[in-house]
């Protein structure tokens, strides 16, 4: 009798543990799948390119950002090459930007740290530096500081629905 109960119990036991493990599985598979699929375009949007130039040289490894004049739009963000070219960006490579007002922001930073990695790696180790940060590294701005925000740029253009081309001329 106590078996013949343990043995349904079991069984019914056993039946519910494989009810949970496929909605276990069933529902990992769709979070997993969530994101798959084919990619969405986002619509309406026009080629924008251009050049960046600072004392009458192109500027290799800009970022040149617009940021849309109207509340709602999305910003886009291109990087120049070794000729000042760029292409914006606003969700998939090279899209463009949303037609519209926009200011725009250019910079170009680089920061080092004057340790190589290995130099980082034996400053770590030793005994006299622990609980202590290595040396800061050092910020080096390649363009004057007005440039880095839209707002002090001086730069301001409307993007229109077809292919529109932004030369950006930085000066002192």
């Amino acid at each position: 009798m106590i078996g013949d109960i343990c043995t349904r119990a079991g069984s019914r036991g056993a039946a519910m543990a494989g009810r949970v493990s496929l909605f276990v599985v069933v529902a990992l598979w769709l979070v997993g799948t969530a994101g798959c699929g084919p990619r969405t375009r986002l619509e309406g949007l026009a080629p924008v390119e251009g050049t960046v130039t600072f004392q009458g040289k192109a500027v290799e490894g800009a970022t040149v950002v617009f940021v849309p004049a109207m509340a709602g739009k999305r910003a886009a963000i291109g990087t120049t090459d070794v000729t000042g070219r760029f292409r914006l960006t606003t969700k998939d490579p090279g899209d463009g930007a949303l037609p519209g007002p926009y200011a725009i922001a250019v910079s170009k930073t680089e920061a080092s740290s004057g340790l190589s990695a290995a130099e980082a790696e034996q400053w770590s180790r030793k005994r006299e530096n622990a609980g202590k940060y290595p040396p800061a590294p050092t910020i080096t701005e390649h363009l004057p500081e007005k440039y880095k925000a839209a707002n002090t740029s001086g730069f301001q253009t409307t993007v229109t629905g077809g292919r529109n081309t932004v030369n950006l001329v930085l000066e002192d």
